[in-house]
């Protein structure tokens, strides 16, 4: 069952991507918030909804993802 809200998770976070770069940034903002309500662990989905709050000017915001316990403990993203 968890690799089905992953894979859920992954469909999200690519329309996510996709809004963000056609600037449809709401959009984008409620994929990437669902992409991680499925998997909070997600490093790559708040890493780009990071970079989604430094599109819309939200600097403060982006600087909390990227603080975040999650993307700095849990990361299960390979580089």
């Amino acid at each position: 069952m968890v690799e089905a809200y992953s894979n859920i998770g992954n469909c999200y976070a690519l329309l996510g991507k996709s809004g963000n770069r056609d600037e449809y940034y709401g959009k984008a903002l409620e994929f990437y918030n669902y992409a991680l309500f499925l998997d909070p662990n997600d490093a790559k989905s708040i890493a780009n909804r990071s970079s989604l709050y430094v599109d819309m000017k939200q600097y403060g915001k982006a600087l909390d993802d990227l603080n975040s316990e999650n993307i700095a403990t849990k990361s299960r993203c390979s580089m």
